[in-house]
């Protein structure tokens, strides 16, 4: 990609230092920045395959890479007779050729990913029923429960499900417990640092005040909590929701 772009950076160099070109000086800008944006293309799929850690790829895929080569052979044929416009037919015809199987290559493709999208979809679906019905069923005999939990566990298991334990990556899991150990953690010395504080701040006030101003502080302070953790929760289930949209 690196040599793509400094090829590019030198074209528009000798465009801007060049009075008389061979071709329109829109033209050729925009066949360079086209060509540019194609191997940027390339370098990002192959970069998310990477990241997505695909072990294997699909024969359409692997179809869809020949057709690139042959595309950019075609493409080279074709700048290679840019003098000899008469001998630059074939190299169009050709590149529209591959053009049209590579049309065809997508289609089969997004053919083959529909039954494993709607098992996707039916994976999202149950785990935000698993989650409606603990949550429910803890509520009813009384047990204190984290919909933060339920909707790791349950995203985890509709995962597995769907795909296999192999989808479960440990980067994931270590940064979700993580997250979720620094929250207790913090949310037990926060909370017992503001309780020492105001405890010692009113310490000379006497018992009577104190339990009339901290009565009607408990309004308050009930409100804000239910509105922090419900805007909290609703983040989390938005983000479920953008999951499924996306996927």
């Amino acid at each position: 990609m690196d040599r793509g772009d400094e090829i590019t950076h030198e074209i528009i160099d000798r465009l801007n230092r060049t009075f008389v070109v061979p071709l329109d000086r829109d033209d050729t800008f925009a066949l360079a920045k086209q060509l540019d944006d194609v191997v940027d293309w390339i370098d990002a799929s192959s970069a998310r395959m990477a990241l997505y850690r695909i072990p294997h790829t699909t024969s359409e895929v692997r179809e869809m890479a020949h057709i690139i080569v042959s595309q950019c052979e075609a493409v080279v044929e074709a700048i290679g007779n840019l003098r000899r416009l008469e001998r630059i037919g074939g190299a169009l015809r050709e590149i529209n050729r591959l053009e049209n199987m590579a049309d065809r290559t997508l289609r089969d493709a997004v053919a083959g990913l529909l039954p494993v999208l709607l098992l996707v979809l039916a994976a999202e679906f149950v785990n935000g029923k698993g989650i409606v019905v603990w949550s429910t069923l803890a509520w009813f005999h009384g047990l204190p429960t984290s919909e933060s939990h339920a909707l790791v566990a349950a995203l985890a298991g509709a995962g597995m499900a769907t795909a296999g334990a192999s989808v479960l990556l440990s980067d994931g899991w270590r940064k979700i417990l993580i997250g979720l150990g620094f929250s207790s953690v913090l949310g037990f010395v926060g909370g017992l640092v503001l309780l020492l504080a105001v405890s010692w701040l009113f310490r000379r006030v006497p018992l009577g005040a104190v339990r009339r101003i901290f009565g009607r502080l408990q309004v308050l302070s009930a409100a804000f909590m239910a509105f922090s953790h419900g805007s909290n929760d609703g983040q989390k289930f938005i983000g479920v929701f953008t999951l499924t949209l996306v996927l």
